[in-house]
This record gives structure tokens, sequence and C-alpha cells, in this order.
């Protein structure tokens, strides 16, 4: 599962993965929902030198801007269809056109968000402190003021893209999805190493795929039960920590097994498992008979219920 990767500041303040749709998360946008129109706010705009088919201040700024990832994005029908919501599974049908989408939205989101998104403003101090610990969260509200205020002021961007990561919703919206992949590009470039890393985990691979507990320990008003992922019925769906800190049931795919790698470009943990630092999936657990012969480390997650398997030392 990604979730526990992506916004486990709530725990160990780890750095959200920059990148693209797949990568980092991908809403794209705003209120029009699915549109062929990428224009958003701004109204019309002189015509650009640049050969599009985006006719308005938001075309004329892109052309200006990145006519080259403009350009080719036009030019690749899935990567079209991605930007402008009409197709989630085409933004990462090929890892072509995972790039062409990336570099499309970063300009639509960053250097010409004032031209084709409604909303935002410069004020961003606080907003990262749900989500990643002081130290960090104070280095990327620094490094990325305006991408941060701008996805926050952007409930699709929040919530579906950013703190939720709803892969079809983020990319059901196209300003959202801009905006996110902005922000995910600044946190990339922020020189914020330091202050986001974290000590990688090391794993307990032998942690049975049944828990011996079978999940006793989540607490019974849980939306969804961690450890047996019991209240999760959709097909592939996996129960993982929100940034609320509560456990909720998450989208597929989440296929990869324990002790395999997990991110947004390899994919995610199976049912039962969660991404911690290093990359790496990890089962929940409930005590330390559910990891083989490592331990039920409930530190990570910091709860008196509901732990990770971490190899013994």
């Amino acid at each position: 599962m990604k979730y526990f990767a992506l916004f486990s500041s709530f725990a160990l303040g780890l750095g959200v993965a920059a990148g693209a749709c797949g990568d980092d998360g991908s809403n794209p946008g705003g209120d029009g929902g699915t549109t062929t129109s990428v224009g958003g706010a701004g109204g019309t705009g002189g015509a650009s030198a640049c050969p599009t088919s985006l006719d308005n201040a938001c075309g004329t700024c892109m052309g200006e801007a990145c006519c080259e990832d403009l350009s080719a994005c036009e030019d690749d029908p899935d990567c079209w269809a991605c930007v402008n919501a009409q197709d989630s599974e085409a933004c990462e049908r090929t890892q072509e056109t995972h790039e062409r989408v990336d570099r499309y939205l970063v300009c639509r989101g960053g250097s010409c968000q004032q031209a084709c998104i409604e909303g935002g403003n410069g004020e961003c101090e606080g907003d990262l402190a749900p989500v990643y610990e002081p130290a960090c969260a104070a280095c990327r509200e620094g490094a990325c003021c305006d991408e941060v205020a701008n996805c926050a002021a952007n409930e699709a961007c929040w919530v579906d893209c950013f703190t939720q990561h709803d892969t079809d919703l983020c990319h059901a919206n196209q300003d959202g999805h801009a905006l996110y992949h902005a922000l995910m590009s600044c946190f990339s470039s922020a020189d914020c190493e330091t202050e986001c890393a974290v000590d990688p985990v090391d794993a307990a691979c032998d942690a049975p795929a049944d828990s011996p507990s079978m999940g006793a320990c989540v607490p019974q008003n849980a939306a969804c039960n961690p450890v047996t992922n019991a209240g999760c019925t959709e097909e592939g769906s996996a129960c993982d920590i929100a940034p609320s800190g509560a456990f909720q049931c998450f989208p597929a795919p989440n296929t990869q097994a324990i002790c395999e790698p997990c991110s947004q470009s390899v994919g995610y943990c199976a049912p039962g498992g969660t991404c911690v630092p290093g990359s790496t999936c990890a089962r929940f657990c409930c005590d330390d008979g559910d990891c083989g012969t490592g331990t039920c480390d409930k530190t990570l997650l910091n709860s008196t219920d509901v732990g990770v398997c971490v190899a013994a030392n």
C-alpha cells in the first residue's frame, strides 16, 4: 500500500517521492470534471507562436513557457486524453507518455498556474504541518510556498492527489492534477534531503501471510482492518493508514509482496502490508506472533494497537 510510505510523517517524517502521475500522484483538476478543454481560468489571450489547439490565455502562456512540452503532449493521444481528464489509464500507458504528461502538467500547474487555473495564494505557513515532521515541513514550505498554497487551495489537488493519493479521482480533475505535479516537481528539486530524511526500515520477510492474531488489536470502530484487510470489498483495494492516522480502504493497484520494493513507479503493497521507509513492503501486525522471526514495532505508526513487522536486531 502506498499511503504509509507517502504520508508517514504522521509516524516517521517520511518525504514524499517527487514525480509524475503514477510516481507522485496526479489529479487533472478543477471543477470542470471530465472536459476536453484545458484552458481553465484566464479567459482568452493573444495568439502564441507555438502551434496549439489552446486558443486562450492558458495556451498563450504554455506556448511561450513550454512549447516543446505542450506540443509533445498534444501529439500523443494518450497524453492529451490524460491531461484533459478523459482517460485515467492513459496517463501511464507508456513511460514516454507518463513523462510527457508530467512535463505538461508541471508547466500548466507551475509556470502558467495564474493563466490556466483559478485560485491559489501565497500563504502556506503550516499547511504541511499535518503531513511532515516540523523540520521537513518548514523546509518544503520555504522552498515551495506558492506550489503548496496553490495545491492547498484546490481540494482535488490537496485531498485526491496529495494526501489521499486516489489516482482515479486525481486524474479526473485537470486543475488539481496539474497543481499536484507542480508541487511534486518543486519538492523534488528542493534542497530538503537532510530535513526530510528518515532511516530505512528493515522489514521482517518471514511474517506469515495469515496473521495469527487475526487483527484482533484493531479498534472495532476502524473503517477497515489493516492486518486482515477486512472491510475493503473492492477488488484490489487495501486497508492502509491515511494522513489522519486512521485506517481506510484505498483503491487498486496494490500488488507488491512483503519485502518487495514499493513506490509510485513500481507499485504498492498487497493487502496486509504497507510501504515503509526504504521503499519496502512490511506487514501490519498486532504482536510479535504476527511477525515470524521479527518483532511488531508499534512506534512506527505512533500506535498502541497496530504495528509493522520489522526484522529482529
